[in-house]
């Protein structure tokens, strides 16, 4: 017989109880706990008593009574089999169990219906709406349909069906949801090669993927030996304009995504069809887009968030907005673009989010009705701003690329002020948190993420040993095949049945969304062959964000790469994102007892950079001198020359946005993102500056912050005015300013 007491007041001095011995007996005088919890017991004849006390403000009643039910189950459950390891007892309760049973109780009728078939169905429905909105261009779903069933007939004439993976390169124009959907139509599965990788990176994917096909339009596509479609340049007039006749099953690929792999090269995941299905009826069902929806693509579509994308607004008949490429992160972009074509559902990864928020009329963005967030741990902070300046649902979703896109969702109030949950699982997927053993925990107890259900991926590609470490066997598996995924995050169920994320358990880390394996980082830096031994950690950038930082330990008699000279060697091999923004030079890694790298040793990259020599002079005109101190407010950090690189001071593309807006709002210099990157000194970004100014360079404008309404209100009534009253609009509302 077990019999506990719980004390949340450090001052008590009793614990009666029936069967347990007087009050006299535990008479105890501290006045104050001296630790977070104390359990005390004592025997009397055949029970077990005891008393718990425990600090308020790191535990609540509900908690310590679990605690207190696993530790009697433990305890009778050893008496029970003293000839049992203690961890293999259970300390779970049956009641526990069945509540687990219930937070996962998800189970749903399948859809069966592919994307593609919904999408041709909406195309013969409503050939005239509005299916694809770019800057350039605007196409009906008659012509998508058309265009799209054309390429599938094409690619069904070479072969393309169930089994056959064909590779995408395409810029973010029309030729990209033609090309996917076609693909898929055709009853293959796509490869999305996002055309900014490195070649290398490109590369390194191809050869291993081995696609049948490349189909792109990119101005400079990857070199390989693969056979190739030029989609801007391709005849297609030939082939009828309705889908050919369906030929995959649920079981066969939909896509191929390539993620970051901790042998140094990236890895494939190769997702099923009937996932897929799965994930987009669920995101219908859970938000109900109707066709006068209109959805922004702007990820990368490298990143499986790209799938729901370009597959939802056309399966439902929604309009599809297509950023322009290279600008899916630039909140003035953004911002103009939401308000000028009426975006009303976005998805944003948090640190872009942020960025968003930041920008001064961003306000302006009222279309936006919905924000979906994934890729990064959402703040309660940035939501609750979020929901405080723009009057939209917010999501946060989660899920890892072994699975169809997402497995989690939760829908966030102005109650999630401490912390955003992942939420509770999508219809026909099960989570379940498990201790090293591979045990469930109990609730509130910490432990790695494991998926079940129709969303896992079938496996990586060419990777038959990775796949059998990370998708296993196990009962709690369940139908169809009984596997789990094991992500390798950390979270814990709560009372109320919701998932909270932890942290990882291993060394991969997000840097603005991407998924990152530091040992693939490192395997980069060692193929370079700079030093005698490196390693990669990440760290707080200057705007609290993470970054990457290289240790590099010199051979004897020679030094290491600076940071610039790092970063431009791993650039032909290596996303931005993976790029360390600092270098450091030690004598020796630091190891902790059993040899592995002690990263907590690591010193801080502000200790020194090698390489960076004598600081060049200072600004020599009043251009350079205002646009170095908005790369020290940026950056947050001293810049004493007009050489400087802006990338090698830890800048990025997502600080680089805020470049851009300072010029925009403090100088009235409106600059294509891309020109930082060509300009990234403050004397060569100066220079564009100035010659903007002189009226000498067309790659950007000069601009004058107007009225939002007044601006919109000229756009509604463009096609009532007359070519001079437009003109007279325009200077009335720049007030003479040049635009």
């Amino acid at each position: 017989n077990v019999a506990f007491h719980l004390f949340s007041d450090p001052h008590s001095q009793h614990a009666p109880g029936p069967g347990g011995p007087t009050p006299d007996t535990l008479q105890v005088e501290r006045g104050t706990a001296v630790f977070d919890l104390v359990v005390t017991t004592w025997d009397d004849a055949d029970t077990v008593a005891g008393r718990i006390e425990f600090n308020t403000d790191l535990f609540d009643a509900a908690t310590v009574d679990r605690l207190l039910t696993h530790l009697s189950t433990l305890l009778t459950a050893a008496t029970t089999h003293p000839d049992r390891p203690l961890n293999s007892h259970d300390l779970l309760t049956d009641a526990e169990r069945a509540q687990l049973r219930t937070w996962n109780a998800t189970a749903a009728a399948l859809p069966t219906t592919p994307v593609e078939s919904l999408f041709s169905a909406r195309a013969a429905a409503t050939p005239d709406a509005i299916a694809l909105v770019s800057d350039d261009e605007t196409w009906t779903y008659r012509r998508f349909g058309t265009q799209t069933h054309r390429l599938a007939h094409h690619l069904r004439g070479l072969g393309v069906g169930p089994g056959t993976v064909v590779a995408v390169c395409a810029e973010r124009t029309p030729h990209l949801p033609v090309a996917v959907l076609a693909i898929l139509e055709a009853g293959g599965a796509y490869l999305p090669l996002d055309p900014t990788y490195p070649p290398d990176r490109l590369r390194d994917i191809l050869t291993d993927a081995r696609p049948a096909l490349l189909l792109t339009d990119a101005p400079s596509p990857p070199t390989t030996d693969v056979p190739t479609l030029d989609l801007a340049t391709l005849d297609l007039s030939a082939h009828p304009g309705t889908p050919p006749p369906p030929t995959a099953t649920g079981d066969d690929l939909a896509y191929v995504i390539y993620t970051s792999g901790s042998t140094g090269r990236p890895k494939g995941v190769e997702v099923p069809r009937r996932g897929l299905t799965n994930r987009i009826a669920w995101m219908q069902d859970a938000y109900r887009l109707t066709p006068d929806d209109r959805v922004l693509h702007k990820t990368s579509i490298g990143f499986d968030v790209s799938v729901w994308e370009l597959l939802w607004p056309p399966a439902v008949g929604a309009t599809m907005v297509l950023a322009a490429p290279g600008r899916g992160a630039d909140p003035a972009y953004l911002v103009d673009l939401v308000r000028r074509t009426g975006v009303t559902t976005v998805h944003f990864v948090p640190s872009v989010l942020q960025q968003f928020l930041e920008h001064p009329d961003v306000a302006s963005a009222r279309s936006l009705r919905r924000v979906v967030c994934s890729g990064e741990a959402l703040g309660p902070g940035l939501a609750q701003r979020l929901l405080a300046t723009l009057d939209v649902e917010l999501d946060n979703l989660y899920g890892p690329t072994e699975a169809s896109i997402d497995v989690t969702a939760w829908r966030v109030t102005r109650q999630d002020t401490h912390v955003v949950p992942l939420g509770r699982p999508i219809a026909n997927v099960r989570c379940h948190v498990l201790d090293e053993h591979l045990d469930e925990t109990p609730v509130g107890v910490p432990g790695q993420l494991a998926l079940a259900g129709v969303g896992l991926a079938r496996g990586y590609v060419g990777r038959p040993d990775l796949t059998a470490e990370r998708f296993v066997e196990h009962p709690l598996g369940g139908a169809p095949d009984g596997r789990l995924y094991l992500t390798g995050d950390r979270a814990r169920w709560t009372a109320t049945g919701v998932l909270e994320y932890l942290g990882r358990a291993d060394e991969q880390v997000k840097v603005r969304g991407v998924r990152i394996e530091l040992a693939e980082v490192a395997a980069a830096i060692d193929d370079l062959d700079v030093a005698a031994a490196c390693a990669v950690d990440a760290r707080p950038g200057t705007d609290g964000r993470t970054t990457l930082v290289a240790y590099l330990v010199p051979r004897p008699g020679e030094d290491v790469p600076g940071t610039a000279d790092l970063r431009s060697r791993l650039a032909v091999r290596l996303p931005d994102a993976f790029l360390p923004t600092a270098v450091v030079r030690v004598a020796a890694l630091p190891l902790t007892r059993s040899g592995k790298l002690d990263r907590r040793a690591l010193p801080d990259p502000e200790l020194g950079a090698p390489g960076d020599g004598p600081r060049p002079a200072g600004p020599s005109t009043p251009t350079e001198e205002r646009v170095l101190g908005i790369w020290q407010d940026v950056l947050q950090r001293p810049v004493a020359g007009v050489d400087d690189n802006f990338f090698d001071l830890g800048g990025h593309s997502l600080l680089a946005t805020q470049v851009v807006a300072r010029l925009q709002y403090d100088l009235g210099v409106d600059l294509p993102l891309v020109q930082l990157f060509e300009s990234p000194t403050v004397a060569a970004l100066a220079r564009r500056v100035d010659a903007l100014r002189d009226g000498d360079d067309g790659a950007g404008r000069i601009t004058r912050r107007t009225d939002p309404d007044a601006a919109a209100d000229l756009l509604a009534r463009l096609d009532t005015l007359t070519d001079a009253e437009v003109e007279d609009a325009l200077r009335e509302l720049s007030r003479g300013e040049r635009t």
